[in-house]
């Protein structure tokens, strides 16, 4: 609890105007932190590769610096606090996943004994090695590149690539123990049909089940597919290949996979023409058995320009989050790139439209989103900002927080509102354009509650826009001129208190 000295009701009459610039309206379906750079080293371009996070929140985040010899980096987070203050060299990694304890493994391409293999390390949470470097695949013959990685919370881990074993691009995976011992060689996961398929993600459930996606190229034309496979415990393949997409007309690509805590799954993708303006994002949910769970279905409610580069998450009761790059450009020359997302319940309904992630802005494009979610449904979302004045690219991200937020109706108050020392509560209004002032009245005689309020992201006690911290819990707050969306309220317990109200009049 924040034991520092609080301004006295009896001596100040608190009236507090404030005037924010405009900006976009953003409309949430969760609640949202402040989106945040993640790399400390600006000199240079650098390009976002994934995010691994764990069941418990814990995660990493990798990129790729221009400046320093196209080499990568890495920083943690626990949440959405930084677990180093700035970002460890981690050489030539294209992709990581970390376990439950903290501990992650690293994969990259290097060569083997003919062309170019896969190689893993494997790290406790400090950085320090406790695999050593070993070459993935099995089988030498041919090039094996692109791999991605999963963990599950005890830390065994998979890895998916691209193989040339038999000549023509195929789709490998092996499973391996927390120590590095593969339970099988190399398994094929794509079908033997003749056509080109290369390996696009994976994901791993706690009970060691895991399911990879692919693209796959018709031989005799320029369309492409989706399609996954559910692989067992122990890295066999069950079942036979499947293709995700119902829609067959033109090209479906950028395929992305999650499953939940029982090993239920959702493949997303982007698909050419289908939502009648450029790209479209699709997905398809699926049992545990394999079996689809409903039918194909668009995710973005906006169909203007285009929608690319989908990325998924999956709680551990199968609730899901989407995002992906919109480009509207082609339409509209002065837009900027940004990235968009939506939530859904693990039925597939949505939880509300899609909603901005990156902060509108004239000097920011921002491209090539990555999530990661963690089991109880929170979640981080991590992009390129291109900043249009330095003429380079950035990593930010913003971290979800998986709250209850109540949503507030102008000139309604809500009362009865009680909660203990150090609790949070959380209020959302969404402001329209053109308002004059927004009055916030907290009315309370029963303890001291705190009243914090903050413009597009879900406000802190560190990390607000206002805060009158008055004694008591009798707090009125006046906005002059506030700027169009989306203002989160928190009460939060200097002490216990009991019987406060909220309104909000604008």
């Amino acid at each position: 609890m924040n034991n520092q000295n609080k301004w006295n009701k009896s001596t100040y009459k608190y009236l507090l105007s404030i005037f924010l610039y405009l900006i976009s309206i953003h409309i949430y379906a969760a609640a949202p932190g402040v989106a945040f750079p993640v790399n400390t080293m600006t000199n240079g371009n650098q390009y976002l590769l994934d995010i691994g996070m764990d069941s418990s929140g814990r995660s990493i985040v990798l990129w790729q610096d221009s400046a320093q010899g196209n080499l990568s980096f890495m920083r943690r987070y626990t949440n959405d606090t930084p677990f180093q203050t700035s970002e460890w060299y981690v050489g030539s990694t294209t992709d990581t996943a970390t376990d439950g304890a903290g501990n992650y493994v690293t994969v990259h391409t290097a060569s083997d004994a003919s062309g170019t293999g896969v190689y893993a390390t494997v790290y406790d949470q400090y950085g320090n090695i406790i695999v050593n470097t070993f070459r993935v695949n099995s089988v030498t013959t041919g090039d094996q590149n692109g791999p991605t990685v999963t963990m599950n919370t005890s830390g065994e881990f998979a890895v998916v690539w691209t193989g040339y074993q038999s000549g023509v691009a195929a789709v490998y995976a092996r499973k391996f123990h927390a120590n590095g011992v593969p339970y099988s060689n190399d398994v094929m996961a794509s079908s033997a049909n003749g056509s080109s398929q290369y390996a696009m993600d994976i994901d791993m459930a706690d009970n060691g089940l895991f399911a990879v996606s692919w693209v796959s190229f018709i031989p005799t034309g320029t369309i492409t597919d989706v399609w996954g496979r559910r692989m067992s415990s122990t890295g066999g393949a069950l079942g036979s290949a499947f293709r995700a997409n119902t829609y067959t007309t033109s090209i479906q690509a950028g395929t992305s996979i999650a499953l939940d805590a029982s090993g239920n799954f959702i493949i997303t993708w982007e698909s050419y023409s289908q939502d009648g303006n450029e790209y479209g994002i699709y997905g398809q949910r699926y049992s545990s058995t394999g079996s689809k769970l409903g039918t194909e279905f668009r995710i973005n409610n906006i169909t203007t320009g285009s929608q690319q580069l989908a990325t998924v998450g999956m709680a551990a009761n199968g609730d899901f989050a989407v995002a992906w790059q919109h480009d509207n450009r082609n339409n509209d020359p002065s837009s900027n790139p940004s990235i968009q997302a939506r939530e859904y319940f693990a039925n597939g309904t949505p939880k509300g439209n899609q909603f901005q992630v990156s902060p509108e802005s004239s000097d920011a494009k921002n491209f090539k989103p990555k999530i990661g979610m963690d089991g109880n449904g929170n979640f981080l979302i991590a992009w390129q900002k291109y900043n249009v004045p330095t003429a380079e690219y950035d990593v930010y991200a913003r971290y979800y927080y998986n709250v209850p937020v109540t949503v507030l109706t102008n000139g309604v108050t809500v009362t009865n509102l009680s909660g203990s020392a150090d609790s949070w509560q959380y209020f959302k209004i969404t402001v329209p354009p053109g308002t004059s002032t927004m009055d916030v009245n907290m009315r309370g005689t029963t303890g001291d509650a705190d009243l914090y309020i903050k413009y597009d992201s879900l406000p802190s006690d560190t990390n607000w826009d206002i805060r009158p911290w008055l004694n008591g819990s009798t707090e009125l707050v006046r906005i002059n001129t506030p700027p169009a969306g989306d203002f989160y309220i928190g009460i939060n317990g200097y002490t216990a208190f009991s019987g406060v109200s909220l309104e909000v009049l604008y």
